[in-house]
């Protein structure tokens, strides 16, 4: 697909090879390709973003199961502190990864 493609050979590349666009090589001027990649690589870092996060509410969701069986409100606020500093440590890591 080097040379001059139909749009049909564009639409079959696209919907059954997981392409996102399709580009001509004629058509990728600097400034095109610049941009191109740009969103490629914010794209990335919101898949980043959002991968750290659903960890995040797991981390949460078996946190608050696990409060919910502590016998005492020292216990509970003891493990209550502890889950937290686990969170925002986490968060902290996933911001500086990105």
């Amino acid at each position: 697909m080097t040379g001059k493609g139909t749009t049909k050979l564009k639409e079959d590349a696209i919907l059954n090879y997981d392409i996102n666009g399709y580009e001509d090589k004629t058509n990728l001027f600097p400034e095109k390709l610049f941009v191109v990649l740009i969103s490629a690589i914010r794209g990335y870092r919101d898949i980043l973003h959002i991968d750290n996060n659903k960890r995040i509410m797991e981390q949460v969701v078996a946190s608050s199961s696990k409060l919910l069986r502590t016998n005492s409100l020292e216990q509970f606020m003891s493990s209550t502190l502890c889950y937290l500093s686990s969170i925002i440590n986490q968060c902290k890591g996933g911001k500086n990864a990105i």
